[in-house]
């Protein structure tokens, strides 16, 4: 018994080292700062205190003092940054299978280690390699593993002393960011409720957590340099009476921008753990009516890419009207376009698609548990990305903001593969839908070196 544990620990070792190397291999592609890179780099290039920057920061731009910091440091490293962000990634892989219970096995680890390289690479470069990582990445695996502590009371599992004083300092630093912030504080308020409910026991650790999440939220929401923020990016894109919308209106603008970066931007990370949960329920045997839920979902994802691709087929123009329509999100932000009947048909059956996506979770992973906490994930997630479309940065942000719900989808998939042979379930479903992450996975180190700058 102890050889086959000391195996299993060397393979959880190797896949971890493995995808170590597969993202130093990426990151070699990082070769010089870029955008907002510099802005942190010149702070004390100039010679100017980072303590009083980030006071200045507060009152004009930001409340991401802590990240920001680090940024002011390590933008002065390549190698460093290649090596922390790299160890960074594998953190995330790790501390995701083991929200999902499943770290101590090889096979759950390398899927997880997977999923993580699917997320485009591209997209860390969007604002500067650096500043976009520590601004979205770094808070993303933080927030993992700053969950552990809820995701063990769930599974019935002790914390050790070490990994709840982790997940303690990961917390201060993840929920530094705004969308992190409400991810914590919703968790733990809502799960933390169900384990109440089920007459489970609520550590300090949970308490200590949620009490960081919420302090921080309040800092962001009071903080100065936001609303200034806010101001010139209304100004940036056009929306100078955003301040006189209603209610209605910013909800708009959240849910359009929200399902068109959803189901209308080609994303690795969405097409593999839609495939995942896919296949899991016909591996599983659920049935027709499952089948039907979850193939309903996709045709209307992958309808969304045909009109993408057949965009300019003039005989496909009218079918293709309404998908190009809400792919346009910034062209419908407003009171004008709320009336418009083709707007209002996409965005119901936008949220219909929503509800499909995660009834079809809810069936594939069966009458456990932790399947009401799966899709609970999944519009966590959601929901975060809901709450930051409130203001319009969104639409300069762009997929970066769509990360945590990246982080959800991911956690969901293990969740649905976790156990699934055990279920008497077929092997060919899932073994289509590995192979096809895994060509994700290649496609996206591949693209890296494209991006080299």
């Amino acid at each position: 018994m102890s050889n086959k544990r000391n195996r299993t620990y060397i393979l959880c070792a190797a896949v971890l080292f493995a995808l170590f190397g597969v993202q130093m291999v990426m990151h070699m592609n990082v070769d010089n700062l870029l955008l907002d890179d510099w802005v942190f780099f010149a702070v004390l290039e100039q010679g100017e205190s980072i303590p009083a920057w980030l006071a200045n920061r507060w009152e004009t731009w930001s409340s991401r003092l802590l990240v920001e910091a680090a940024l002011c440091l390590i933008t002065h490293s390549i190698w460093a940054f290649r090596v922390l962000d790299s160890a960074v990634m594998v953190l995330m892989a790790w501390a995701v299978c083991r929200l999902a219970g499943s770290e101590k096995r090889p096979g759950m680890l390398a899927l997880s280690a997977l999923l993580v390289t699917t997320i485009p690479f591209a997209i860390v470069r969007s604002t500067g390699w650096m500043a976009t990582s520590l601004n979205y990445y770094w808070p993303l695996t933080a927030a993992a593993v700053a969950l552990i502590p809820l995701a063990d009371g769930l599974w019935k599992r002790k914390t050790p002393c070490l990994m709840a004083a982790a997940a303690i300092i990961c917390a201060v630093f993840g929920a530094n960011q705004e969308q992190i912030s409400a991810v914590l504080m919703g968790s733990y308020l809502v799960l933390g409720g169900y384990l109440v409910l089920r007459n489970r026991r609520i550590c300090a650790v949970h308490l200590l957590i949620f009490a960081i999440a919420v302090v921080q939220l309040i800092l962001h929401l009071t903080c100065p340099g936001n609303a200034v923020r806010a101001g010139e990016s209304i100004a940036l894109v056009n929306l100078r009476d955003y301040a006189q919308f209603s209610l209605i209106d910013k909800l708009s603008i959240g849910l359009t921008s929200t399902t068109a970066l959803l189901f209308y931007t080609y994303c690795p990370v969405l097409l593999v753990c839609g495939a995942l949960a896919i296949a899991t329920i016909i591996a599983r045997r659920r049935g027709a009516a499952a089948y039907l839920i979850a193939m309903a979902a996709a045709a209307f994802v992958l309808r969304a890419y045909l009109a993408y691709f057949t965009a300019a087929l003039s005989g496909l123009a009218g079918g293709n009207y309404p998908f190009v329509a809400m792919r346009s999100y910034t062209l419908l932000l407003g009171p004008d376009h709320i009336g418009i009947p083709v707007y209002m048909v996409m965005v119901f059956a936008s949220v219909c698609v929503l509800g499909l996506m995660a009834l079809a979770l809810y069936l594939s992973i069966g009458h456990r548990p932790m399947a009401l906490c799966a899709v609970f994930a999944y519009a966590m997630g959601f929901a975060a990305r809901m709450a930051l479309s409130f203001s319009p940065t969104v639409v300069e942000s762009g997929e970066r903001t769509m990360l945590p719900l990246y982080g959800a989808m991911m956690l969901c998939s293990l969740l649905c593969v976790k156990d699934c042979t055990k279920d008497g379930s077929r092997h060919w479903p899932l073994a289509a839908a590995i192979a096809v992450l895994i060509v994700a996975a290649g496609m996206n180190v591949l693209s890296s070196f494209a991006l080299a700058a």
